[in-house]
């Protein structure tokens, strides 16, 4: 699907990038789980569920939305999934960013 007539492919690409990099960021749960993850070395499910007011299920959600668009990397030790930012991937989303 096409955004713009005129829009060369990098461009599109760039503007697609943006919009699901920020659709992810627009909720405040997301953010503070991408700063949580961040303040800490290794991180699983339960300690998210432990400090967050929100249910098991709601912070699975939004931690698939997080994963999805890539802004946190999942790797698997026994029975855990332990959680880290995608620092690289923030660069470059606030990189496009300016150069809107």
């Amino acid at each position: 699907m096409r955004i713009r007539k005129n829009l060369n492919i990098e461009k599109e690409a760039e503007t697609i990038f943006l919009a699901e990099i920020a659709s992810a960021l627009s909720h405040p749960v997301r953010i503070a789980i991408l700063h949580y993850v961040n303040s800490k070395k290794k991180l699983c499910n339960k300690d998210l569920v432990e400090n967050f007011t929100y249910s098991q299920p709601s912070i699975s959600q939004h931690i698939k939305k997080l994963k999805d668009v890539g802004l946190l990397n999942v790797t698997y030790s026994n029975r855990f999934s332990i959680y880290k930012v995608n620092k690289e991937l923030l660069k470059q989303y606030r990189s496009n960013l300016r150069n809107i």
